[in-house]
């Protein structure tokens, strides 16, 4: 997908995000926000499995 496909599929399930706010990331971390996005919208339980990526800590402090 596009940079511009991915904006729009994130924006028609997160309609308060913004276009300009989206455009500062790139195609990978739009591609990884349009997935988690996808999976919270599918019913929770036994079957429901979010897998966290490899290269993002698992606790981050700020």
């Amino acid at each position: 997908m596009t940079k511009d496909q991915l904006t729009a599929a994130i924006i028609s399930i997160n309609q308060s995000a913004a276009v300009e706010f989206l455009m500062s990331f790139d195609i990978r971390d739009l591609r990884r926000y349009l997935d988690h996005l996808e999976i919270t919208r599918e019913p929770r339980g036994r079957t429901s499995i979010w897998k966290r990526p490899g290269d993002t800590p698992a606790i981050a402090m700020g």
